[in-house]
Formats: structure tokens, C-alpha cells, sequence
């Protein structure tokens, strides 16, 4: 039920107001005589509107309407006046009334009229008011999530940019918005984001993107991108996007890339060749110098285990495959045999052999093999072969 506040000098008014007001069923009605009053009982009870006449002694309704808006802000508030007071109305609306109702006429119809407009206004007021509860929701969201989150017009301008923005870019959110999302993206990256805007304002999607964003200190950050076209009432009015900060994965990656040539680098002077058996799928991975030392080519050696057994010596596959036996079974802490290789050009390659275990499945159970084989060569020769 609405709750509504009756202001009027006259006990008569506001009995006559009350007695028509209360006929539709939907308001609970408290009455004031005078403004003073009436801002008494609004600092204790809840309202959801306040109805007053024009004309009263001390404070008038102008004066109490701008007290009222100076106090609650939004509260509906609706003013009564007489015919002919048009300069009343001009600067009651002036003051912030939603609306106002003249006196005088059908009383039926008069009351009839407010009826429809006390709903009206605080109808207003709810729709108003959810949407403010929606909005600081949707901002709250906004602030408290880690990833960054822009929104940008159809030229390219942002026109919202979250927080964590400046976790990510080093700007001030009031640095970002209202420039181009090309000013923050890395040189080498704005033809190819470009392209995905143009496609995005079409409706088009973009998951995964990664690109590098130009940061205030003169770094680079590099963020993992989703994006899609910004609609409103069924139009793409710009686009929006979700980044998140993946630079420390970068480095991480990069890292470990140098890393792994620089071990490619140890092992390939070393004369290491590199094997990784996947029990599961007989799949077999060997690194480049293990195909060199068997003189294949990257996408030419066999590449499953039956395969590679047959390139085994037939006089030493017996014991090569009691040595992997063994190990596989538990026997031994680690897989070590000598046996020759056959290469591509059928030469006898004598290798020696070692490896362990590397994956389990949760039973124990042996799922991968990884190790390395040595070139044997003969003291004082540059021969292999046996």
C-alpha cells in the first residue's frame, strides 16, 4: 500500500482529500496542517508521497516543496493550487513537483486526476529506484572484478573503463576514457585489433585475443581479450570488452622457451638423444638430434613403439626388452641397457641406453617413459658400429 501525506491548512480539505483518496484502496493516509508539521512527521514515518496545498500560512508549498527536495531528494511530491496561478505552476515545477493538480470543478474528477497521477509518480519513483539499485550493483561488480573491462563507441573512443584498468595500464580510469582504445594498444597490434572492432560493431564475437597494451610507465602488458558488440534496445551502439593481465604468464612462457633452448643447446653438445614413450598410445617422441643421429628427418622416423623396437639389433632386442621389463615392473629404480640401432641408411649404431618411469595413473600403474641415448664410439675411432 501506498504510503501518502496529506499538507493543507484547511481540516476540511484534507478530511474531503482523505475520504476520496481513500476510495481506490491503494493508499494508507496520514494528514498535516501545515508544512512545519508535516516535515516533522516525514523525519519519523516513511512516505512514499506527499500531496500539498499551495497556499498556507508560515511556509507556503513552494517553500516546503524545496525543503522537502533539499531533505529527501526524489520523494513524489504533488501540489495543489488554485486556478489561474499559472506562475504557481511554472515555479513548482521549477522546484522539482512531479506534478500539479488545480483546485475547483468535479471533485470526482479532480480526485480521479490525482489518483492517476500520485501513481504515476511513485511508480516513477520505483522504476527510478531499482534502476539506481541495479546501476551501483553493475558498479560494485565492476570495481570488485580482477579483469578489466572497457566499453567503447562506434569510433573507437572509450566510454567506460573499470579499475582494474589502471592495475593493468598504470592510467587513471579519467586518462583512459574519452580516448581511442588504439592510443593504449602496442603498435604492432592495432591493425589486427582494428580488424576484430570492425567485426565485433557487425555482431561478431572475439574470445582469446591476445594482444600487447602500451602502459603509462612505458612497459608493455599483455592481456588475453574477449569481446562483443554493446547492444541496447536491439542496436549495436559500440562494443565491450573483458581483459585479463596474463604479462606474468608471458614472461613465464618466454622464460621458460630460452630455457629450453638453452637445454636443447646442453643436450645437442653433449650428444644426447631424447626419447619420451607413452605407454598408452605407443606413441614415441624423439627430440631433433635423435632423429640427425639416425640420419631421419623431422616427420620421416617411425613414430610408434613396434616400430622402434624393430630398429633394435635382433641379437640385443632380447636384453633391451628385459631391462624395460624390469624397470616397469618395480624392479629396478631406473631403465639402463647397451644395445645397437639400426639408422636409416641401415648402419649398426651401438647406443647406450637409460630412463625411468615419469607418469603414474592413480594405481601405480607405468603410463610414461622418458630418457636419452648416448653414442658409444670405440677408443681412438670415429666408428659406432660393432
Amino acid at each position: 500500500m501506498i504510503r501518502l501525506l496529506l499538507v493543507d491548512d484547511d481540516p476540511s480539505l484534507l478530511d474531503i482529500g482523505k475520504l476520496f483518496l481513500k476510495k481506490s484502496g491503494a493508499f494508507s493516509i496520514e494528514t498535516a496542517e501545515s508544512a512545519v508539521t508535516a516535515l516533522e512527521m516525514l523525519a519519523v514515518h516513511p512516505f512514499d508521497a506527499v500531496i500539498s496545498d499551495y497556499e498556507m500560512p508560515v511556509t507556503d508549498g513552494i517553500a516546503f516543496l524545496r525543503e522537502v527536495r533539499r531533505r529527501y531528494r526524489d520523494l513524489p511530491f504533488i501540489l495543489f493550487t488554485g486556478r489561474g496561478r499559472e506562475e504557481v505552476v511554472i515555479e513548482a515545477l521549477n522546484s522539482g513537483a512531479d506534478f500539479y493538480v488545480q483546485k475547483g470543478g468535479d471533485p470526482v474528477s479532480q480526485f480521479a486526476d490525482l489518483t492517476h497521477k500520485i501513481m504515476q509518480a511513485t511508480e516513477k519513483k520505483k522504476t527510478t529506484d531499482a534502476l539506481e539499485r541495479a546501476e551501483e550493483r553493475y558498479r560494485l561488480i565492476m570495481e570488485g572484478i580482477f579483469d578489466g573491462i572497457t566499453t567503447a563507441s562506434p569510433d573507437g573512443i572509450i566510454t567506460y573503463a573499470s579499475p582494474s584498468m589502471t592495475r593493468i595500464t598504470g592510467y587513471p580510469t579519467e586518462e583512459i576514457v574519452g580516448h581511442s582504445f588504439l592510443e593504449f594498444v602496442s603498435a604492432g597490434d592495432r591493425e589486427r585489433l582494428m580488424s576484430h572492432f570492425v567485426r565485433t560493431l557487425a555482431g561478431e564475437t572475439a574470445e582469446g585475443l591476445q594482444i600487447a597494451l602500451c602502459q603509462k610507465s612505458g612497459d608493455i602488458a599483455h592481456v588475453e581479450m574477449n569481446g562483443g558488440p554493446l547492444i541496447r534496445k536491439g542496436n549495436v551502439v559500440g562494443a565491450q570488452s573483458a581483459m585479463r593481465d596474463i604479462t606474468s604468464q608471458k614472461k613465464a612462457e618466454m622464460s621458460l622457451k630460452e630455457e629450453k633452448k638453452r637445454l636443447e643447446c646442453i643436450i645437442n653438445g653433449a650428444g644426447l638423444a631424447i626419447w619420451n614413450w607413452n605407454l598408452e598410445t605407443g606413441e614415441v617422441y624423439y627430440n631433433d638430434y635423435y632423429l640427425e643421429m639416425l640420419g631421419y628427418a623431422p616427420g620421416d622416423a617411425p613414430s610408434g613403439d613396434l616400430e622402434w623396437i624393430m630398429l633394435v639389433h635382433p641379437d640385443d632386442r632380447t636384453e633391451m626388452a628385459r631391462g624395460m621389463s624390469e624397470h616397469l615392473e618395480g624392479k629396478t629404480p631406473y631403465y639402463s641397457c647397451e644395445f645397437r640401432l639400426r639408422g636409416k641408411d641401415n648402419s649398426w649404431i651401438r647406443v647406450h641406453s637409460a630412463g625411468r618411469v615419469v607418469a603414474e595413473d592413480s594405481a601405480g600403474r607405468p603410463l610414461r617413459v622418458s630418457g636419452v641415448h648416448q653414442v658409444i664410439r670405440k677408443p681412438g675411432t670415429n666408428s659406432t658400429s660393432s
